[in-house]
């Protein structure tokens, strides 16, 4: 069979986040930790717009945690490795791909300090990007992995969190 490679990248700074607007993400609750509230504000949204929620995938997450965590070490902000890793080849390396004829990735980015690194801000942001909000709200996505690392991928700046966002279809 053959394989499907459809890639959707988009990079997104949540520095970018504008005025907060109402919405069904309210009705999350922090949680226990950064990646459980931000699947919880994904899933309120794609509800409201007639998707189906998001299922955790713990091989995405594991993809999308150690790639926040190397760019903040690292210093870049990018879906491809400074050795030219694209997000595929991370995400495959898990063994995500595995037993999958046909399949589709996209991978979401984020950084932010103070206000601008929660949760509701990261996907605020996400929304209010086009690029971003077809990632978030495309009906082919139905697994995801949430990662997200202490410090941001900036020489400089202290705090803040940063954010990977790793989708699949089945």
């Amino acid at each position: 069979m053959t394989r499907v490679r459809r890639i959707s990248a988009l990079v997104l700074t949540a520095c970018c986040v504008g005025p907060s607007g109402a919405s069904a993400t309210s009705q999350c609750p922090p949680g226990p930790t950064a990646a459980v509230e931000t699947l919880c504000r994904l899933n309120a949204t794609r509800i409201e717009h007639g998707r189906r929620p998001l299922r955790p995938d713990p091989r995405l997450a594991r993809s999308a945690e150690a790639h926040a965590r190397d760019m903040v070490a690292r210093h870049f902000f990018a879906h491809t490795t400074p050795e030219g890793v694209p997000f595929s080849d991370r995400i495959e390396q898990t063994g995500w791909m595995r037993r999958r004829p046909g399949w589709s990735v996209g991978e979401t980015l984020a950084w932010g300090t103070a206000e601008l690194s929660t949760p509701e801000a990261v996907v605020r942001a996400w929304l209010e990007s086009p690029r971003h909000r077809h990632i978030v709200l495309a009906a082919r996505y139905q697994r995801v992995g949430i990662g997200t690392a202490p410090g941001v991928p900036v020489d400089g700046l202290v705090g803040g969190v940063t954010y990977a966002g790793d989708f699949g279809s089945r």
